[in-house]
């Protein structure tokens, strides 16, 4: 018997990944991707995601039966699509409680291990243990595959999740008359799926799928035009190159910059811990005063013309008392008046006993 403790909040390929294992090490059956695509499925979508489950794998003479358990609370009953699955894939399942159960038709792998891919790809349409033992000796493979698609980070299990996938499309769908050998169709599957799903999942900002595939063929552009230039080449050098209008180049260059964001809070570098934060612009003081001219407005405009242009030209253009004489063609003591004038006018009709 196989145990396996589930964290709290696991993610689907990591659930996958697990149960995989423990079922051919543990209890070597050759339905391995089938329990492993239902219990991920199954603790996914019908346990709350804050709390841990336990996965229990027994054999019961010819069938493997797991068991999914919830550490807390009654669970409600699978929905509409885990039901499905469970109808399809499983030889019987039910509910207990806290727990979720189905059972599979266990068919030793030794039976099926001395059979060449030949072989089993002629038993993998009508046998689905022919198609998991090749999916076994293949998974391995798979994962190297993908090795050069890891970037690290969240996308690193999704990847190799996606390879997995791929590579049981790949099983599904290869026909040795074909005439080619089954590692150079599953490649050019895996390649393609793991293309796309990088293309579709890993742009810090999500941008039309339309402009992410030019900055695809922007970045081959680049790299082609400066070989051959050898300078970076202009945006209407790209469009000609591209045969695209220059409008959608610009909007393609523009839209790379949203593949990579950069967090405001991490340093430049491991010598630098400056941060951007530290570098941005501070908040504007002016916008402490926004309400008080929106109030201010409709009362300057009442006041006399010759009041509002030495106000003017005294707050808005920095000109001294003196100048703003010359300009108006008074005296500056004239000057101080008409402002003395204009303010109290102001403090006057903004107090709270005028309102």
């Amino acid at each position: 018997m196989a145990e396996i403790q589930l964290p709290d909040g696991a993610r689907a390929p990591f659930i996958a990944r697990r149960v995989v294992r423990a079922i051919i090490i543990e209890a070597p059956a050759s339905r391995a991707v089938d329990a492993a695509l239902l219990v991920s499925e199954v603790v996914t979508l019908t346990f709350e995601k804050e709390v841990s489950q336990t996965v229990r794998i027994e054999e019961i003479g010819r069938r493997a039966r797991v068991t999914v358990t919830s550490s807390d609370s009654v669970i409600s009953p699978p929905d509409e699509m885990v039901s499905r699955l469970l109808d399809r894939l499983s030889d019987g399942w039910g509910q207990d409680g806290k727990a979720i159960w189905f059972e599979l038709e266990l068919v030793r792998r030794q039976e099926l291990s001395h059979l060449s891919d030949e072989e089993l790809f002629e038993l993998a349409g009508v046998d689905r243990d022919a198609r998991d033992e090749i999916f076994s000796r293949y998974e391995g493979w798979a994962a190297s595959v993908a090795n050069r698609y890891r970037r690290g980070g969240a996308h690193a299990d999704d990847v190799g999740q996606a390879a997995s996938i791929a590579l049981v499309n790949a099983i599904d769908r290869f026909d040795p008359e074909f005439g080619v050998k089954f590692t150079t169709y599953a490649r050019k599957t895996i390649i393609g799926t793991l293309k796309r799903y990088l293309r579709d999942t890993t742009w810090s900002v999500r941008v039309p799928r339309s402009l992410s595939d030019t900055t695809v063929e922007l970045n081959r552009a680049v790299s082609e035009l400066s070989q051959k230039l050898g300078r970076m080449p202009q945006p209407a050098e790209l469009a000609e190159e591209l045969n695209r209008p220059i409008e959608e180049v610009e909007d393609a260059m523009e839209a790379a910059l949203a593949y990579n964001a950069r967090s405001v809070d991490a340093p430049f570098s491991e010598d630098d811990e400056t941060t951007l934060m530290r570098v941005l612009g501070s908040d504007d003081e002016q916008f402490d005063l926004a309400d008080i001219w929106h109030s201010l407005e409709p009362l300057i405009s009442d006041l006399e013309p010759q009041e509002q242009e030495v106000l003017f030209l005294r707050f808005f253009e920095d000109m001294t008392q003196s100048d703003i004489a010359e300009v108006v063609g008074v005296s500056q003591m004239q000057v101080s008046r008409l402002i003395s004038r204009a303010l109290d006018t102001l403090r006057a009709r903004l107090s709270p006993e005028s309102a």
